[in-house]
């Protein structure tokens, strides 16, 4: 069972519970920071999953969604009027947009492959997102937020795209993993083509799901060191990771950064006296 949480800046600091219905799986297919500081987070009840908003501090927690199919994934354009998520409510995994509140639900792709996991250019007009065909090969594909004919950016195995904060790359897992071991990560030019770099981090590769840091030069993913789970950030450019939380027991199922880079939003086992600590977060 799951809640979303907040965590404050830099310095010790109690994290923030801000959903507290029991028995629900909140977050844990998908939550984003707005930059008008609302949280976009799905919300799992029986065979359906919804998207749903929620102030900072825990008031006006509405739904968008509604109970045809699943909708999941979603990610907040950097203009923070809109979310771009994965629907199967068409019978197929295909993306979708939507106003913050809810409104104007409109189907971005259309293929008969499966299309998700989405991220956004900082100019908001690509979505950078996995296709997975009918031998379940996964690539990484583009099209405009307004829908269009797609652009195919990896041709081999190559999953959970994430796009640099200045836009000119993405990085992703690559390559067929061999047996018991991860996939790399490549870094690749936001075009597509062959990868500029590749980084052997099989903790953010065996990982479910990473992020960049703000400043671009860190790539953000929960490691369960020391029996609890917690965000880490492993430079690109390599060094040792650093720890960002400092949570004692619980599990975190994802997260995503403030968009002023002063905390985080989590999906998390619901331990309500957990203390957290942020330091150095860019």
């Amino acid at each position: 069972l799951y809640n979303i949480w907040t965590t404050a800046g830099a310095g010790p600091r109690e994290a923030k519970k801000i959903t507290m219905d029991e028995g629900r799986e909140d977050g844990r297919s998908g939550v984003a920071w707005a930059p008008d500081g609302r949280i976009v987070y799905t919300v799992r009840k029986a065979d359906s999953i919804n998207i749903w908003t929620v102030n900072a501090d825990g008031t006006n927690n509405i739904q968008l969604t509604d109970e045809s199919g699943s909708n999941f994934f979603p990610v907040i354009t950097p203009d923070g009027k809109q979310i771009v998520f994965t629907s199967s409510r068409s019978g197929n995994l295909d993306l979708w947009r939507m106003d913050l509140n809810g409104e104007n639900q409109v189907k971005i792709t259309g293929t008969p492959e499966k299309e998700d996991t989405a991220s956004l250019t900082p100019d908001g007009k690509w979505v950078v997102y996995r296709r997975t065909d009918k031998n379940n090969l996964t690539t990484i594909w583009k099209i405009s937020l307004t829908g269009g004919d797609p652009i195919q950016l990896t041709d081999v195995a190559s999953n959970t795209p994430v796009v640099s904060p200045d836009g000119r790359t993405f990085a992703c897992k690559y390559g067929k993993p061999k047996p018991n071991q991860p996939s790399k990560i490549a870094i690749i030019p936001i075009e597509g083509g062959e990868p500029i770099k590749i980084i052997d981090a099989p903790k953010i590769a065996g990982a479910l799901f990473f992020r960049w840091s703000q400043d671009g030069r860190a790539l953000t993913y929960v490691d369960d060191q020391n029996r609890a789970e917690n965000i880490w950030a492993q430079p690109i450019d390599g060094g040792d990771p650093k720890q960002l939380t400092f949570f004692e027991t619980g599990k975190i199922q994802r997260f995503d950064g403030k968009p002023d880079g002063g905390g985080f939003v989590l999906s998390r086992g619901n331990r309500s006296a957990d203390v957290v600590m942020i330091s150095d977060f860019r």
